[in-house]
């Protein structure tokens, strides 16, 4: 995967939501947005935007010292997650293809990501999950042998270009 222009604008985003969390000092905002847009002006286009996204945070971490500025939004996150599992485990385990449905659940779980989307809410979160489980007939359980895995019109792949669609 390469860089375009239009990354370009998220960057900016990431650099300026990631070094607020970081510190309160409007002059370290403007230190590090200044190193970040000569590092951008400088960059190869046919690196991935990951490669930026670690040059963003190396400068972060170098000008601010706080390693990780995405800490407290990640604990918040991933309590959230664990209340949001218990909500769905259930409806995992009955689809009538439990593992395609727990890869579509992962998918979205992968496509929260702070330094592509940072405004996500509980409720966008919750949607996702509830978006890519498979709506699929519950197992059998006279036999206890999954029923026929229906048609589903979605793929796993279209899961995750949906959600992307919106991450930025």
């Amino acid at each position: 995967m390469r860089t375009y222009l239009q990354c370009v604008p998220c960057f900016v985003r990431q650099t300026l939501e990631a070094v607020q969390m970081a510190s309160d000092a409007p002059a370290v905002h403007e230190q590090v947005m200044r190193e970040v847009l000569h590092r951008t002006s400088q960059m190869d286009l046919g690196d991935s935007p990951p490669t930026m996204g670690q040059a963003i945070h190396r400068i972060i971490k170098q000008i601010t010292g706080v390693a990780d500025p995405y800490r407290d939004a990640k604990r918040r996150l991933n309590a959230f997650a664990l209340r949001l599992y218990d909500e769905l485990a259930p409806q995992t385990d009955k689809a009538a293809d439990p593992v395609s449905a727990a890869v579509h659940l992962a998918a979205a779980g992968n496509v929260v990501d702070l330094g592509v989307k940072s405004g996500l809410d509980h409720d966008q979160i919750r949607s996702a999950a509830r978006w890519t489980t498979p709506s699929t007939p519950a197992r059998s359980s006279d036999s206890g042998k999954p029923s026929p895995p229906p048609a589903i019109s979605f793929t796993l792949a279209t899961t995750v270009e949906r959600l992307c669609s919106t991450a930025c």
